[in-house]
């Protein structure tokens, strides 16, 4: 969405709507545009509630962070834009809902005081709450204090769901007996190392050898198609450092933004809040006892600590800040409006409770004076004014290297140099070239077979190029030269493993037939080692040959020793002869291992049972966009 909006804003009009808007963000603050905006706005249906855009523009916020922190991407990496979050995360959220729908559905919610609390935490520095952490956080994912409580609320639940069901799984003595044999499980069995030297010396790989290779194998040595282009980049940073704008249109635009705001009334409150108790006597008697003492003059900030049930405020003096009259209960701003400087009203009744409000401090909001605004106003300026000149000179770009030959009068005319990039693939390169729009041009029929500069292409970051095929390298067979000596190295490997996979294969065929393991070893240069009882994990052998060894068929009546053979890290190649197959069993495992396996088995179960959960859940669900 927001990709198309950018795209559309071009020419007189992105002109006024940017005016418009940065205007609205430097006095105002973004997020309040954002809030205003975005609330009521749909993006789809999950079982017929909606689901907001703003609950989309939270969710796509944290998906930016996880993969930032997660994969190290820059701000400006395309697979952090919208356009390729936007429907997965949409997904992701409508799946959510309808987990959340089911969990409602089934009595599930969670206790006011306990949501309170754990926001309380999430945001208690050093024992006390961090009020700004918590308001800069609610500012950054467009929360209002009611919907920050509700998000967690849900939260808390959808936590609450997994635990339960798969804290429900349970764990049969048979399963713990299955697992304990499997997992105890040891292995008895003896290798014969055939050392790589020993053969390596008889192989020779001549040149003919590899040409021949080469030769009867050209789809293994291709390389591929590739080209380089020349081009011409501009950007809205490059015009703005020439930027000058005069004190005349700063004063202009200071005093139309001055116009637009509207003065308004700034109110500081504390509050003490008296929830509904067990009985209506208890809560009448808090009341009129907080009444007396109030009246007697007792100190509100003390009041509020002994008194209020808002876990969020009683510790800080009951102090809500500057009030919200878009979230707090009209009966609260009613009353705070009627209220002098350090006064405290009388009970005011809510769907929260009963409170008694305190007007902290009250002031007028004007708007800020020229002297405080003219910097951030020139800024602004700049931007829109180098924003203009940017789009200009991409028009005249457009027109300058529509059907032209060369790239030489457009730079010229447009103060820029042509550069060139290295060679890349169809995948794309470094530089412009990572971005798709510029490698898919650059293949696309016109740019590298008819060869006409390429139409102007939009990059991130207010940048946009053209650009012209500089040099095209078909696909070919790479130079012998250059495969040469890999393909050497490639043919002895080979034949060294053909050898010693042709020797132990004869070791084999002599074992099987009742062939002395030991002899055979010191008769084949093999070095000879036999292990007992080892369990998987163990580091007494080689960790290929145990692996080996665990993963052979067990031997039996008929077939006294099962062999294989694993190729080694360092070329060797080991004969792995399995002579035993000892089973695991509960009762030799101590308490801690014991419990440790039922634990692991638990939530391993409990996870797979979780995820069938969701699926039905998601499969059942009706989801609209």
């Amino acid at each position: 969405m927001l990709q198309s909006i950018r795209e559309s804003l071009k020419g007189p009009v992105a002109y006024i709507v940017i005016a418009v808007i940065v205007g609205s963000m430097v006095l105002f603050g973004v997020e309040s545009l954002f809030i205003n905006s975005a609330v009521g706005t749909n993006v789809g249906k999950v079982n017929g509630e909606d689901v907001s855009e703003v609950e989309l523009y939270r969710a796509m916020t944290i998906q930016k962070i996880n993969m930032q922190q997660q994969f190290q991407l820059s701000p400006d990496d395309e697979r952090l834009q919208d356009e390729n979050l936007r429907e997965p995360t949409l997904q992701s959220v409508m799946q959510r809902k309808a987990i959340l729908q089911v969990a409602r559905q089934g009595g599930m919610a969670a206790d006011s005081a306990t949501v309170k609390q754990d926001l309380i935490e999430a945001f208690t520095r050093d024992g006390e709450l961090d009020r700004e952490s918590m308001n800069d956080y609610m500012r950054r994912f467009a929360y209002t204090p009611a919907t920050f409580t509700q998000a967690e609320s849900d939260n808390y639940i959808l936590r609450q769901l997994v635990n339960g069901l798969s804290s429900s799984s349970f764990i049969t003595q048979k399963d713990l007996e299955l697992y304990a044999s499997m997992a105890g499980q040891k292995r008895s069995f003896y290798s014969l190392t055939l050392p790589k030297a020993d053969v390596e010396k008889e192989i020779q790989v001549t040149d003919d050898d590899v040409k021949l290779h080469f030769e009867e194998n050209p789809d293994r040595y291709m390389e591929e198609e590739k080209v380089s282009v020349e081009y011409i980049e501009i950007s809205t940073d490059r015009y703005l450092s020439s930027q000058t704008v005069p004190e005349d249109d700063i004063l202009t635009e200071y005093e139309r933004q001055t116009a637009e705001f509207e003065s308004s009334t700034e109110y500081e409150i504390a509050h003490i809040l008296i929830e509904d108790k067990e009985s209506e006597a208890e809560k009448t008697r808090i009341i009129s006892e907080l009444k007396t003492k109030l009246a007697d003059g007792d100190d509100f900030a003390q009041l509020a600590k002994e008194y209020s049930d808002d876990l969020g405020s009683k510790n800080v003096g009951g102090s809500l800040g500057t009030m919200n009259e878009d979230v707090l209960p009209e009966e609260l701003v009613d009353a705070v409006k009627l209220l002098s400087e350090n006064e405290v009203s009388g009970p005011v009744n809510t769907d929260a409770g009963t409170h008694f409000v305190k007007l902290v401090s009250k002031k007028e909001v004007l708007p800020p004076t020229f002297e405080e605004r003219k910097e951030a106003i020139a800024a602004v300026l700049k931007e829109s004014a180098a924003a203009e000149e940017f789009l200009k000179n991409k028009d005249l770009l457009d027109e300058l290297t529509f059907g032209a030959e060369n790239l030489e009068d457009a730079a010229r005319t447009l103060g820029v140099e042509i550069q060139t990039s290295e060679l890349f693939s169809r995948a794309g390169g470094t530089g412009i070239t990572a971005n798709e729009a510029v490698y898919t041009a650059a293949f696309g029929k016109e740019v590298k077979e008819d060869k006409v500069i390429s139409p102007v292409l939009d990059l991130p970051n207010d940048k946009a190029v053209v650009i012209r095929l500089k040099e095209h390298q078909p696909e070919r067979i790479k130079a012998f030269d250059t495969v040469k000596e890999g393909i050497k190295t490639q043919l002895r490997n080979q034949q060294i493993n053909d050898m010693l996979t042709a020797k132990a294969d004869l070791l084999i065929g002599f074992l099987n037939a009742g062939g002395d393991a030991e002899a055979l070893a010191e008769g084949h240069k093999a070095k000879f080692e036999s292990h007992e009882a080892l369990e998987r994990t163990s580091v007494k052998a080689n960790r290929l040959i145990v692996n080996k060894a665990f993963t052979m068929p067990r031997p039996s009546d008929e077939v006294t020793t099962v062999f294989d053979f694993v190729e080694l890290p360092n070329g060797d190649l080991s004969v792995v002869g399995l002579t035993k197959v000892i089973e695991g069993q509960k009762d030799s495992l101590e308490d801690a291992q014991l419990n440790a396996m039922q634990a692991q088995l638990k939530q391993q179960l409990g996870a797979e049972e979780y995820s069938a959960f969701e699926k039905s859940i998601i499969s059942k669900a009706k989801f609209t966009n």
